[in-house]
């Protein structure tokens, strides 16, 4: 699409092929029956297993179409997710429980790894507390697990913790009355969750999601196309549709015949729409029948969408396209023709340079996901994994040599894998193994990433001084091959670990030392605005955040960051807009809270207090506990002149620890009370 079109028409309306974000609520088309049925069940029952089969828009319906519409008089937990984290078999046991360490990620995003570790389900809502509505009652607890099916496709290797998990999920249930549990489970998982399903909550209901109906199917494809100056001319919407339904069969003799079926897949519907829109010319207005004949099949348009990637990336970073083909499959499909997770590492991310990831990342290949301070890579959909292989094929790619178990970098892929399923004691004896390994066979790259990934282990396990003399150590190596990339993101991990531990005046040194390695990349200049921030140098990290907008304008975390100083700067009027662009465009839901609080202060700021309770709501009701957004809701009150409010959310904010207030927050508690005491 080109920049005349984005600016005419806006973004492309159709999302391709990737799930549906709450922030898609307003694209979100066609399941009008199935959001309103899905809430009634999830509002009245203890236990709703939803199912359908990949594709078919499980995610999309739940994170898109229920969540926005729920009634505001409920506690709604973050989506919780069983990340797949394939392991090897030969892995060493180890007493965490990587179900239950995910899920809790998941549902607690702001939490450090410490205090996860060891933590029942029992004592996480303990831990919650209850909320009750304004008669005393207490209101129901909604929470929903996403890609249930992971539970029983995982590594063999995890299944002993599997029934443990089941166990506890059984118990916390059966304790809190108010507690409706929505789990999403791919249709070809459901018989191994049978047996599990009655003894966690009898009753249940189920709720099977088909794909869409034609008259839903047309709704799904006219109803993103309102908000732009496009339309479609008579008859054209029912074309696509009717394309989409139409099958290809072969009988007996060797005839080909089109046999019309009787619903409409999602995810094709999107890629095709998607695909669609990015070829029309920018004096398009009306779209015709001819320009929908040449997008009609969602294969044909993945293959070439993976294949305009893989040319693109290719030529970019002057890989062969069979070379790049080739670790595209090896790292992110599995043997069993699975998506596969992979870890990024200081310099490269399974073998390949970070940058090739983060092109296909960019380029809507794979999707990247921030989590226990590193960058983790998968597909964007299962939908891509046959077109992929298919690809491949066609391009006869040569076969792929065995794993070498004794190397360090299968070790290093080891102690990866276990990072990711949250097992730090696990990863950190991997890494050392990877350590030693590389060393005796002079491999220095992966005997540097090795050490990167130890520190982050250590790191994770609370041990601050051992790790940083693993990052040193990663350091010196990576100086020695004169890689000053790696050096830099080195840096950068080193400064997020001691800004987590509230050191952010050390911080600052690596983080400037990173900016000045890694010229263009955002990211050590984002730690040095947040450092500043900690520090409460606000004018500084404002300076830091325009200078990277400047650069990066549409750079989510930094339009966050300028939107949350202005706003405690008193910059009211700028605040607004940095804000409301920030929450349109963030996609990771414990950064939402604090938006939302912060947009609330600052349109207090602005006398428009009936908009900033609004936003004060959205932002305590899934982050009731949260320290940042309690702080948020003192000021306010205390602006709209309600003492007694602004009293009770300082006290709530100091007792917070989910996140706590750092030093400088306590600082702005401290001054808020002072005033309260002067003039309340």
């Amino acid at each position: 699409m080109s920049d005349t079109t984005r600016a005419v028409y806006g973004d492309n309306p159709y999302l391709g092929p990737r799930s549906f974000q709450q922030n898609d609520h307003d694209r979100f088309f066609g399941r009008d029956r199935e959001i309103r049925d899905l809430r009634s069940l999830w509002l009245a029952n203890r236990l709703v297993v939803v199912f359908g089969y990949s594709g078919v828009g499980k995610s999309s319906l739940l994170r898109a179409g229920v969540i926005p519409t729920l009634p505001p008089d409920v506690d709604l937990l973050p989506v919780g997710s069983l990340t797949p984290t394939p392991t090897h078999a030969y892995m060493a046991g180890s007493e965490i429980n990587p179900f239950l360490f995910v899920l809790l990620s998941s549902w607690w995003p702001t939490a450090k790894a410490d205090e996860l570790r060891g933590m029942s389900l029992r004592e996480f809502f303990r831990r919650r507390g209850e909320r009750r509505d304004d008669y005393g009652e207490p209101v129901p607890i909604l929470a929903a697990v996403d890609q249930f099916e992971k539970l029983f496709t995982s590594s063999p290797h995890y299944w002993r913790h599997r029934d443990a998990f089941l166990d506890e999920l059984t118990e916390v249930v059966e304790e809190l009355p108010e507690l409706r549990l929505l789990v999403s489970i791919r249709q070809d998982a459901l018989a191994a969750f049978l047996p599990y399903e009655h003894r966690i909550a009898p009753p249940r209901r189920r709720f099977p999601l088909q794909a869409l109906s034609p008259q839903a199917a047309l709704e799904a494809v006219k109803g993103p196309l309102r908000a732009t100056g496009r339309s479609y001319a008579p008859g054209v919407a029912e074309m696509i549709v009717d394309n989409l339904r139409t099958t290809r069969v072969t009988d007996e003799r060797g005839g080909i015949s089109q046999v019309p079926e009787e619903l409409v897949e999602p995810v094709q519907l999107q890629i095709v729409c998607a695909g669609l829109w990015e070829s029309l010319p920018d004096d398009v207005r009306v779209i015709t029948a001819g320009h929908v004949e040449r997008h009609g099949n969602v294969d044909e348009t993945l293959a070439e969408f993976y294949d305009r990637v893989v040319a693109e990336t290719a030529a970019e970073y002057r890989l062969t396209e069979d070379d790049l083909r080739s670790w595209i499959e090896k790292t992110f499909i599995t043997e069993m023709g699975t998506r596969n997770t992979v870890y990024e590492g200081a310099s490269s991310t399974s073998g390949m340079a970070n940058e090739v990831p983060r092109a296909l990342a960019e380029r809507h290949l794979l999707k990247a996901e921030h989590r226990l301070g590193a960058r983790w890579y998968e597909l964007q959909h299962d939908r891509f994994i046959e077109p992929i292989l298919r690809s491949n094929r066609s391009s006869s790619l040569p076969l792929e040599p065995g794993n070498n178990r004794d190397s360090g970098e299968w070790m290093l892929t080891a102690a990866e894998e276990a990072f990711a399923a949250g097992r730090f004691e696990t990863a950190g004896k991997w890494a050392r193994r990877a350590v030693n390994a590389a060393e005796e066979r002079g491999d220095r790259r992966v005997q540097a990433e090795a050490c990167f990934l130890l520190g982050r282990a250590t790191g994770q396990l609370g041990d601050l001084e051992e790790a940083e003399q693993h990052f040193d150590e990663a350091i010196r190596i990576f100086r020695a091959i004169d890689d000053g990339s790696a050096v830099g993101r080195v840096l950068c991990g080193l400064g997020e670990l001691l800004l987590e531990a509230d050191q952010p005046q050390r911080a600052m040194r690596y983080f400037e030392e990173a900016a000045r390695r890694l010229a263009g990349d955002p990211a050590p200049l984002e730690g040095l605005a947040r450092a500043l921030w900690q520090l409460d140098r606000l004018d500084a990290a404002l300076d830091i955040y325009r200078q990277i907008l400047r650069q990066f304008p549409t750079n989510t975390t930094a339009l966050a960051g300028r939107g949350r100083v202005q706003a405690e700067m008193g910059r009211a009027a700028e605040a607004v807009p940095d804000l409301q662009a920030a929450l349109r465009a963030e996609q990771d839901t414990a950064a939402v809270p604090p938006l939302h609080a912060a947009l609330a202060l600052a349109l207090a700021r602005l006398d428009r207090f009936e908009d900033a309770r609004r936003e004060l709501e959205s932002a305590l009701e899934p982050a009731p506990r949260d320290g940042r957004v309690l702080l948020y809701a003192a000021q306010v009150a205390e602006l709209a002149g309600d003492f007694a409010a602004a009293r009770d959310h300082l006290d709530q904010a100091r007792q917070a620890d989910a996140p706590r207030l750092l030093p400088h927050q306590e600082r702005r508690a401290a001054e808020i009370e002072r005033r309260l005491l002067a003039g309340g």
